[in-house]
């Protein structure tokens, strides 16, 4: 294998990517022993770019090499058709793609903080086919790779452009798959902490969803600290973040019940009365839907043993007549 040091590309140029053994091993120990610096930034600097550079060198060709790392928006587009293919279908270069699943997760993070929608559509592509790749494969993605990625994925939750929106959300809802929901959970919490009223409504939306699938334990050991900053958000300036807190305080109503006012106690009286009259709602809803229910299976059951009662009365009809004519020949 060649220095990290080298120019150009690792293997040969036939294979845009290479497998590089026990390379990802290496990163993550140094990672744990700050002999790198660690992918975590408000916004990436220089060095954390040069960092990805040099580490990415052995692992991939030096023609897909330049793509990544040129100026030229245009050359990123062709390295992410050329990576979407490495992984698509029956995978060409599985193995080399999740030995460096690390690097090419932190690259995709570096396009997220450009504000081009089609860099971005076409990141997104690229990781639903890595992530169907992973999934099919039986992979389990380390909390190492999660650490660098999942922050700046549930940030586009913010995006201004909803196709952007609704491909993370296919996301991350693609990586419970391989992740489990209980460690996803706090990295969509902590995205509540957003300055964007837009992050901060899909964020709700999304423990929304991953409370409703996997029940209250999703929330980790201790929800009473989980569920409190979700119900501070009903207070909120903006009408979208507010309702979707509320709908998110009534999936955990439906778990615990009327114990959802525990987690209430820092909300004006204001915002629990908001709250109570979307719970009452939603009781009254199901009172009516499990009425109309039984109502239903009710006239369903009537109208069987109507026509139950039907079948027997001309089945009396032939039998009876098969009887007598039995009679007649004897």
């Amino acid at each position: 294998g060649k220095g990290a040091g080298d120019k150009g590309g690792g293997g040969d140029e036939g294979s845009p990517l290479v497998f590089v053994r026990n390379g990802k091993e290496q990163r993550m120990k140094d990672d744990e022993k700050l002999k790198v610096m660690r992918w975590n930034f408000a916004t990436p600097r220089q060095d954390h770019i040069d960092q990805l550079r040099e580490q990415l060198v052995p692992c991939v060709s030096s023609a897909l090499h330049a793509q990544l790392f040129h100026n030229d928006f245009k050359q990123h587009l062709s390295a992410l058709s050329t990576l979407t293919q490495s992984v698509s279908g029956s995978a060409p270069h599985k193995a080399a793609a999740v030995g460096c699943l690390d690097l090419l997760l932190r690259w995709v993070t570096l396009r997220f903080f450009e504000t081009n929608t089609t860099i971005n559509l076409k990141c997104l592509e690229f990781l639903k086919a890595l992530f169907h790749m992973l999934v099919e494969d039986g992979y389990r993605m380390s909390d190492y790779e999660a650490t660098a990625f999942l922050p700046y994925l549930v940030q586009k939750l913010g995006d201004a452009k909803d196709p952007v929106r609704k491909g993370v959300k296919g996301l991350l809802s693609d990586l419970c798959s391989f992740y489990p929901p209980m460690k996803l959970f706090p990295f969509i919490l902590d995205g509540l902490k957003s300055k964007n009223a837009r992050q901060r409504t899909e964020c709700l939306e999304s423990l929304g969803v991953l409370m409703q699938n996997n029940g209250m334990l999703v929330c980790g050991a201790n929800p009473g600290k989980a569920v409190p900053l979700m119900a501070a958000q009903i207070s909120d300036r903006d009408n979208a973040v507010r309702s979707a807190a509320i709908n998110a305080l009534v999936v955990v109503y439906n778990h615990v019940g009327d114990e959802v006012y525990k987690f209430t106690a820092q909300l004006s009286s204001k915002d629990v009365s908001l709250l109570e009259e979307r719970i009452k709602r939603v009781a009254l809803k199901k009172l009516d839907t499990s009425v109309v229910a039984s109502q239903s299976t009710g006239v369903a059951d009537a109208s069987s043993s109507k026509a139950a009662g039907d079948k027997e009365k001309h089945r009396g009809k032939e039998g009876g007549g098969g009887g007598e004519g039995d009679k007649e020949k004897r």
